[in-house]
C-alpha cells in the first residue's frame, strides 16, 4: 500500500491523521500555541478523537468553554462534516469497509446510508440534498474514486473516471458547482477541481511533492490545502483558480499542520497540530490552541459549522464575482453561539 492510499483507507478516522498524509515536512510560519483561545472565538467544531488504544469516535469542542462531547461510542468513527443547517452530521465508520453514516447533530439516530464497498470522506452539498464521497465498489483499492449520492443514501453515481488514480478527499464549493480533491495521477498527490456532476476537472496544483486535503473557503474564492512542498507539513491558502499560493502555518517550527477547515467568517482555519488549532488564513506564526489532547490522544479532522456572509458566483463570462448571500449557511465546521 502507497502513502498516498494511507489517508485514505486508514488514517481517516484520525489514528494516523497527525503523522500520514499524501501519496508519498524547511523554514514555514509555525510557532508556539496560544492559549488564550476562550475568550476570542466562540462556536462548536466537530473533530475525531483517538486515543491510545485505537479507538475514534466523533467528538464536538465547544468554545469558549471547551469543553468536548463525544457523541460516538463505537471506537471506529471519525471524519464527520456537519450537514448545511447544523442539525446532522455525516461521519466515517470503520467495519471491515469504511461506510458513509449519518446522525443528528446531538449523537442520536445514527444509521449507515451506504452499505456496497468501501465509502469515506463525506462533503454536503451546500443546499443538503446531497453527499460526495471517496470509495471503490470492488475489490481493489487503488480504484478509489469520487461517487455522490443523495443525502438519504440513494441514487450512488460514480463522478470520476479512471482507475488506480486513488481519486479523495471531495470538497464541495459553497456555490455548488464544483468539487475540489485530490489525486494520484501523476505519482503524487495534486489538488483538482471538477463541476459537480463530474465533468470539466481541472488541475489546480503541480508541485513535485504532496498537495492535498482541499477546503473551501466560505465565500468561495480561495481554497485552503496540505502539503509537503517544503519537505515539512503545512497549510497553504490559494485562489480557487490555483493561483496566489501561500504558507498560512507549518515547517520546522510546527509539529504538524493537516486538514484545514475554515471558520465561517474565513478569517481563521482550523488545523490538526498537536490537537486542534486555529491560526489566520493570512498566516499565523501564533496559532490558538483549541484542544489538548490526552496522553496518547490524537484530536485530528475538524470541521467547522457556520453561516457563510458571501458566495463566489461565476458571471457568464465565466469570471469569478461576489454575490451576497443572506440567510444561507454552508457546511463550515464552525458553529457560532452567538
Amino acid at each position: 500500500m502507497t502513502d498516498a492510499v494511507r489517508p485514505a483507507l486508514t488514517a481517516v478516522l484520525g489514528v494516523l491523521a497527525v503523522a500520514i498524509t499524501g501519496c508519498g515536512g524547511g523554514s514555514g510560519v509555525g510557532g508556539s500555541a496560544s492559549p488564550d483561545v476562550a475568550s476570542v472565538l466562540k462556536g462548536k467544531i466537530a473533530f475525531t478523537l483517538t486515543r491510545q488504544n485505537a479507538s475514534s469516535n466523533v467528538a464536538v469542542l465547544t468554545l469558549p468553554d471547551r469543553t468536548i462531547q463525544e457523541l460516538t461510542t463505537d471506537g471506529n468513527s471519525g471524519e464527520p462534516v456537519w450537514s448545511p443547517d447544523g442539525r446532522k452530521i455525516a461521519y466515517s465508520y470503520l467495519t471491515g469497509d469504511y461506510d458513509i453514516r449519518v446522525m443528528r447533530a446531538d449523537g442520536t439516530r445514527q444509521r449507515s446510508l451506504t452499505s456496497d464497498g468501501s465509502s469515506q470522506s463525506p462533503t454536503w452539498s451546500p443546499d443538503g440534498t446531497r453527499i460526495a464521497f471517496a470509495g471503490y465498489r470492488g475489490t481493489d483499492f487503488r480504484d478509489l474514486a469520487i461517487y455522490v449520492m443523495n443525502a438519504d443514501g440513494s441514487d450512488v453515481k460514480r463522478l470520476t473516471r479512471g482507475t488506480r488514480a486513488y481519486y479523495m478527499q471531495p470538497a464541495w464549493s459553497p456555490d455548488g458547482g464544483e468539487i475540489a480533491f485530490a489525486c494520484c495521477r501523476t505519482g503524487d498527490a495534486e489538488i483538482y477541481v471538477m463541476n459537480s456532476d463530474g465533468t470539466n476537472v481541472r488541475r489546480l496544483t503541480r508541485e513535485p511533492r504532496d498537495d492535498d486535503q482541499p477546503a473551501w473557503s466560505p465565500d468561495g474564492s480561495r481554497i485552503a490545502f496540505h502539503s509537503l512542498r517544503s519537505d515539512w507539513h503545512g497549510v497553504y491558502v490559494m485562489n480557487r483558480d490555483g493561483g496566489g499560493v501561500r504558507l498560512v502555518y507549518g515547517g520546522a517550527a510546527a509539529t504538524q499542520a493537516l486538514r484545514p477547515a475554515w471558520a465561517p467568517n474565513g478569517r481563521q482555519i482550523a488545523l490538526s497540530g498537536g490537537g486542534i488549532v486555529a491560526v489566520s488564513a493570512d498566516g499565523d506564526p501564533h496559532p490558538r490552541q483549541l484542544t489538548e489532547p490526552g496522553w496518547m490522544e490524537v484530536h485530528a479532522a475538524p470541521d467547522w459549522w457556520g453561516r457563510r456572509p458571501a458566495t463566489a458566483s461565476r458571471d457568464d463570462a465565466g469570471q469569478n464575482t461576489p454575490s451576497l448571500v443572506m440567510g444561507t449557511v454552508a457546511r463550515q465546521p464552525w458553529l457560532p453561539l452567538g
